[in-house]
């Protein structure tokens, strides 16, 4: 959480020390490399103190790598950045694990950052594991909704992207077998594999595909399971849209209206607006 520079050192002087401490054996991480995947390289002269929060940890992260660690432990690295840093910072340490060959724990109680660099998944509460697995598969489970609360409740789902519509600025994906449309993110291309994060909140069910309405996703769905929350006036239902399940929060009258129960088929609505462009990424092979 706190990069623990060396503020009488330039950022130069803070990388080469970790190297020169590095253990001679090995030597797996290259001061090239770093500078490369971390673009460091415009940095080297500058003071520590003159760094932005995104720039410190960056050169952090640079100096540990340097001291050819065998794991990575991050623990909340971004808790005292504002949104725009984070949001500088993340690709960063997205590229890391891969290019270096390194595994990496991150710790974090921000679900879009878990979303985005995890590809498995621990929760930790009241000291003890209460779920492990795949991320997709923990987001489907009620741990993480139990731990999220029902405003960040919802699922990953994988996709692969189609094409991209310039004429609209949309980007056009598949998944499941069916396509699914986002505002264009321009990073990514045909055939690029990423990860969707759709909150529960965010989608609709129907029992017939509607029309003359705005929403664009409409995804053909079985219903696994209906969860009706005693109490409130709502209910949560899971369908399964191939071998990926999503949620959706909607009121106990309208499950009832629509007769909803496991095995029927159903439509998912779903905004393109609605997907956080923030946490997508491409799955790491």
């Amino acid at each position: 959480q706190d990069a623990r520079l060396f503020t009488h050192l330039s950022v130069e002087g803070n990388l080469r020390f970790a190297l020169k401490r590095a253990p001679a054996s090995g030597q797996a991480v290259s001061y090239d490399q770093v500078l490369k995947v971390l673009d460091l390289a415009p940095l080297l002269d500058r003071n520590t103190l003159s760094l932005s929060g995104g720039e410190r940890q960056r050169v952090a992260l640079g100096r540990t790598l340097l001291s050819q660690p065998e794991l990575l432990l991050l623990d909340e690295p971004m808790s005292a950045l504002d949104v725009r840093r984070k949001g500088e910072l993340l690709p960063f340490i997205e590229r890391v694990p891969e290019a270096f060959n390194l595994p990496m724990i991150f710790v974090s109680h921000a679900v879009d950052e878990v979303v985005r660099l995890a590809d498995e998944a621990i929760i930790l509460h009241a000291g003890k594991v209460t779920g492990r697995g795949p991320l997709p598969d923990i987001f489907q489970g009620s741990e993480m909704a139990g731990l999220t609360g029902h405003f960040e409740a919802g699922a990953v789902v994988e996709a692969k992207v189609l094409r991209q519509d310039t004429a609209y600025q949309l980007t056009v994906m598949e998944s499941g077998g069916q396509e699914v449309q986002m505002p264009m993110v321009s990073s990514l291309a045909a055939g690029d594999a990423v990860r969707l994060r759709i909150r529960a909140r965010d989608v609709s069910v129907a029992i017939e595909r509607p029309t003359g309405i705005s929403t664009r996703n409409c995804l053909k769905a079985t219903v696994s399971e209906v969860i009706a929350e005693p109490d409130t006036a709502f209910a949560e239902v899971v369908a399964r849209m191939g071998d990926q399940a999503i949620r959706a929060r909607i009121t106990r009258q309208a499950a009832d209206e629509l007769d909803l129960s496991p095995g029927m088929d159903v439509l998912l609505l779903i905004k393109s607006v609605s997907f956080d462009r923030r946490v997508l990424i491409s799955p790491k092979s």
